[in-house]
């Protein structure tokens, strides 16, 4: 099933997120990760492999690898 971007996207994470019974400040970063995520991608935009390496790419360009990989955190789940 594809996925379409957005904010209701993002904040249905972040519930998710609650229901698996997460700290606080895990919600909190995921779902900003997942805000600069789209941010990245554009509103509508379809979630592919490809949007998601693309967007790897860019945090190792302008992130130092540890906050790159925290960022990617968000994504893999």
């Amino acid at each position: 099933m594809e996925e379409i971007l957005s904010r209701k996207l993002a904040e249905k994470f972040g519930e998710t997120l609650k229901r698996e019974e997460k700290s606080p400040a895990t919600v909190e970063k995921y779902v900003r990760d997942a805000h600069k995520f789209l941010e990245f991608a554009g509103e509508g935009s379809i979630l592919t492999r490809d949007t998601a390496l693309c967007y790897k790419q860019h945090l190792s360009k302008n992130y130092a690898v540890a906050s790159a990989n925290s960022m990617l955190a968000a994504l893999n789940s």
